[in-house]
């Protein structure tokens, strides 16, 4: 339990022993309170900073005028059924993600799902009239719901679906590989070894925060770094399996390969991390997505062959070889490779432009004049459906003229800014400061949970099962949502200084001398 304190202390500056008025709150047990060295007291001050926190994210909210909500289920490592809601708004010059509350689930049922929901909104003191967007994962349970995957895992799926015959052939080597070395201790040893030998340094696994829809990269990248001393194990093994394996690490069209995509992965893992930042909102897809397209055609253009490589691991395997390959299948190979990269391109990537929305900034030099009256039609009639489409596109127009005379660098993040910062705009167009608004927090899928699941897991793991779901949910809130702007220190000292006194009222001397609680 202490050191959980440590997910924490980043984010909070309570605990680093230069603040008086926490000394004078706890005169006498500093040491405990400021340390962890006892339990109670830890559980006490997260929960409180993470009340602080909530009371700061709510304020906010209600400032913003208009909020979003993603959800999604799950279950962790105790079993218990949990869902996780997270909001977004927009707030000091740009969109604030923040963790509005981690619940336990009675049933998985979708009368479950949305009571938590809406007891959670109510208990925080939020106005249900002011949700404006609201995204789950394709398996939810809420009937008549629509709903997608989120962004970066459609990307996943799309880079899968564009594989053809050469990718699937080479895709069932790389999966026979992982399972010839899976949990078979020797084999791993021997991989150890040759490692060593080659004097590689084995790729680290990363915490799964960061490999959400990247596994297929993940492995590749893995897999071009160990490729010499997979070999040798795989040449030095008598099972079938890895007779199979051998014959695949001694072909040259196979190395290409898996050097091939390791570059083009690479391109679309980046994107695939964008997509799942906190800073993305959904009009930054469009612009980004072909951002991506323009760097896989001019990296891999169609017409290119061997000869003229230019990425780090097929330059580098090319290097080793001095250009002399043994087998003709590698440019074959390769040209399938660049095949690849067209239809993703072309075809799968269309997946990833919001519906409706994806004409906006769908050119990456576009300026804010060129941000569709079409968008702003559509949100319009949703959420200002009084409000004729004809004065909103005449409001839009005398906006964009304003912020274009305004800004330096036009674009959709400082669209925000000017919403936020300029009184002026605030009250001459309040229906285009409100749709901008609404915009920018337009939930592109469920990947803020996707997120919080990660946190939970590095969390509540099987060491520490036993967490309560209230403690895991102010852990959460602390570490993700905690920078000392958001803490109010003297109001938080007083509650400090409320909990050690009613933790003083119940505690009583148990036979042995020790110190006990009761109804903690």
């Amino acid at each position: 339990m202490e050191n959980l304190s440590y997910l924490v202390m980043s984010s909070i500056d309570l605990y680093c022993g230069k603040t008086d008025t926490i000394y004078d709150a706890f005169p006498n047990s500093r040491g405990a309170y400021t340390t962890y060295a006892n339990k109670e007291g830890a559980m006490e001050i997260v929960a409180i900073c993470s009340q602080s926190i909530m009371e700061a994210t709510v304020s906010d909210i209600n400032d913003a005028g208009g909020f979003a909500i993603s959800s999604d289920e799950s279950t962790d490592v105790s079993g218990s059924k949990n869902i996780v809601v997270v909001v977004r708004f927009v707030s000091t010059r740009s969109v604030q993600v923040r963790l509005l509350g981690v619940l336990e689930l009675k049933a998985g049922t979708a009368a479950a799902i949305y009571d938590a929901i809406v007891d959670l909104l109510d208990k925080r003191g939020l106005d249900i009239g002011g949700l404006v967007s609201f995204a789950s994962d394709g398996a939810s349970r809420v009937p008549r719901l629509v709903s997608s995957h989120y962004s970066a895992r459609r990307l996943s799926l799309a880079a899968e679906n564009a594989e053809g015959e050469f990718e699937t052939h080479y895709t069932k080597l790389l999966k026979d590989t992982y399972s010839f070395f899976r949990k078979l201790l020797p084999r791993l040893q021997a991989l150890e070894v040759a490692i060593a030998d080659y004097g590689t340094k084995q790729l680290k696994p990363q915490l799964g925060a960061f490999t959400r829809s990247l596994s297929r990269g993940e492995s590749l990248a893995s897999l071009n770094k160990l490729f010499p001393a997979i070999a040798r194990v795989v040449a030095n093994d008598t099972s079938g399996t890895a007779a199979t394996l051998h014959e695949a690490f001694s072909d040259d069209a196979f190395h290409v390969w898996v050097a091939f995509m390791d570059d083009a992965l690479r391109i679309v893992n980046n994107l695939s991390k964008f997509l799942q930042s906190k800073t993305m909102h959904i009009v930054s897809v469009a612009p980004v997505v072909t951002s991506t397209i323009h760097e896989l055609l001019t990296t891999f253009p169609i017409n290119s062959t061997l000869e003229g490589v230019s990425t780090p691991s097929l330059r580098k395997f090319l290097f080793a070889k001095a250009w002399l390959l043994t087998d003709d299948n590698a440019a074959l190979t390769y040209s399938a490779g660049v095949q690849y990269v067209a239809r993703l391109t072309v075809a799968a990537f269309t997946v990833l432009y919001p519906h409706e929305l994806k004409k906006v900034g769908a050119d990456e030099n576009a300026s804010i004049a060129q941000y569709g009256l079409e968008a702003i039609g559509i949100l319009g009639g949703i959420y200002l459906p009084n409000i004729s489409i004809v004065e909103l596109e005449a409001k839009y127009n005398s906006y964009k003229y304003y912020a274009l005379a305004s800004l330096s660098r036009p674009s959709m993040e400082f669209l925000v800014e000017v919403i936020t910062d300029d009184n002026h705009m605030k009250q001459s167009h309040p229906s285009i400061v409100y749709l901008i608004k609404v915009a920018a927090t337009f939930l592109h899928g469920s990947v803020d949970c996707e997120r919080a699941f990660s946190l939970q897991n590095n969390i509540k793991t099987d060491a520490r099962s036993r967490l309560s779901g209230n403690h895991l949910q102010d852990l959460m809130v602390c570490a993700e949502d905690g920078p000392v702007s958001r803490f109010c220190l003297c109001s938080s000292a007083g509650e400090f200084k409320n909990a050690f006194s009613r933790a003083d009222a119940h505690l009583e001397t148990t036979p042995n001398g020790r110190l006990a609680t009761k109804n903690r």
